[in-house]
């Protein structure tokens, strides 16, 4: 064998041994490194309890959850086994029974973990498919259970559910879905959902666009609204000059990046402070006085119906002779006004 055939022999050998050291320790690091996941069922089942770090998913237990200082305990379960888990340290907002969670941690046993980490609301894909269902199902049934409690009770709500993309989707099909998304407020659930939903809306509004449709819906309402007849029994949210008009200045001054409400309009310079003053008196007297209709009707009712005009007036302090029309002191708008709501939008009903 000659001198050359022997180097390339020694160099290919040191190569193969290299790349296998290499390939060990990256191996060993990758091992050392990875948590693997597994659901209570896959523990029960498998043939050796790792000695490392892992993840179990899966549905925290009603009723299981226990604490003690910053110790807690509790279930994890697949609906088909369970195992309990202890962890001390901060508990994660979102986590709570009923909802889905993944722990991090060492076991003692299949049915014992000590968790170091715990990663609430994960993503359902991340959980054992009897657990993503059941999540599901329970979350629609509260929502579904919600709605009716509402219609029980005489309210006339809509509701969807969908994925923020799904939102925007819809949000770009129609206007009048656009601003009832711009009207969110947020109840109860995740705030940093709404957060992100509530900035990907506005990051997504087109304030010309905005404008020019809302004006188009702004001349049809009014044409629908502004007959002989509709100006006798005018309809307080509908009717020129009602509260929807004054919603539709807000909403185009929101898409135009100007605020939602009037300090801001001001503050950016659009209406003066005197205009700001009479634009909330003026909102304030028409809640109140569609609140009393409500109530005089028993129901949603925003027409200002004859049979409903001198119970109103009658509420307003207004009273009625045989011989004379309807007298009250003072000014008819301030006592409305002196009776009427804070100026605080929020409770502004749709």
């Amino acid at each position: 064998m000659n001198s050359n055939v022997k180097k390339r022999l020694y160099f290919f050998l040191v190569s193969i041994i290299t790349t296998l050291v290499i390939g060990k320790f990256v191996f060993d690091s990758l091992k050392i490194n990875s948590v693997y996941f597994f659901s209570p069922t896959d523990l029960k089942n498998i043939n050796e309890i790792p000695n490392g770090l892992i993840r179990v998913g899966g549905m925290i237990k009603i009723k299981s959850l226990s604490k003690k200082g910053n110790q807690y305990s509790f279930i994890v379960t697949d609906f088909k086994n369970e195992i309990m888990v202890n962890y001390t340290g901060i508990k994660p907002n979102l986590f709570e029974e009923g909802q889905g969670a993944v722990v991090e941690g060492k076991l003692n046993t299949r049915t014992n973990l000590v968790a170091t980490k715990i990663l609430a609301k994960h993503d359902e894909n991340y959980m054992p498919k009897e657990v993503a269902d059941a999540l599901k199902k329970t979350e629609e049934t509260k929502i579904a259970s919600f709605i009716s409690t509402l219609w029980d009770i005489g309210l006339d709500v809509g509701h969807s559910v969908r994925k923020i993309n799904e939102c925007i989707d819809e949000s770009n099909k129609d206007i009048s879905t656009q601003t009832n998304l711009m009207e969110s407020r947020f109840l109860i659930g995740s705030k940093l959902l709404h957060s992100s939903f509530i900035k990907v809306i506005n990051q997504t509004l087109d304030g010309r666009k905005f404008l020019d449709a809302k004006m188009v819906e702004l001349t049809q309402r009014h044409s629908r609204y502004n007959d002989s007849f509709q100006n006798l029994e005018p309809n307080l949210k509908e009717s020129p000059g009602g509260l929807r008009d004054l919603q539709t200045i807000l909403w185009i001054a929101q898409a135009a990046g100007y605020g939602s409400n009037w300090d801001s309009i001001r503050s950016n310079g659009i209406i003066t402070k005197l205009e700001q003053a009479q634009l909330e008196k003026h909102e304030r007297a028409l809640i109140f006085v569609r609140t009393l209709l409500h109530v005089q009707a028993g129901r949603k009712e925003d027409r200002l119906l004859f049979d409903f005009q001198r119970l109103l007036a009658a509420d307003l302090g207004f009273r009625t002779t045989s011989a004379k029309p309807a007298k009250a002191t003072g000014n008819p708008m301030d006592r409305i006004c002196e009776k009427g709501l804070s100026p605080d939008r929020n409770r502004m009903t749709m």
